[in-house]
């Protein structure tokens, strides 16, 4: 199983018969989305760096070791768009490694 995983394709013929593309990933809705109950102990803060700009993979590997997670600090930061909704020194809400395991149940 690879990321991209629940990502919809569709087979484009324009540029070669039987080619496949990747759709676009939908955000979630976040106004259906349960507000979590976050304490002290579930999770810290860390303020962007320019080198964090367009990389919330990067972010998700460094605080979980798993790229694939990346989604979880936009869920929890309610960031619809990681390309345009993150800037230098903006503060993101990390739940700690051990919290999200057991929300995600990994």
């Amino acid at each position: 199983m690879d990321r991209y995983w629940k990502t919809k394709t569709y087979i484009d013929d324009s540029v070669s018969k039987g080619r496949k593309r990747y759709g676009l990933w939908e955000c979630p809705d976040f106004t259906k989305l349960p507000e979590l109950e976050l304490t002290d102990d579930t999770f810290f803060t860390y303020r962007i760096a320019d080198t964090d700009l367009g990389r919330i993979d990067l972010l998700a590997y460094k605080f979980y070791g798993d790229v694939s997670l990346w989604w979880v600090i936009c869920v929890v930061n309610k960031i619809a768009n990681p390309l345009t909704d993150m800037w230098v020194g903006q503060e993101l809400k990390i739940l700690d490694k051990d919290y999200v395991a057991k929300l995600i149940r990994v």
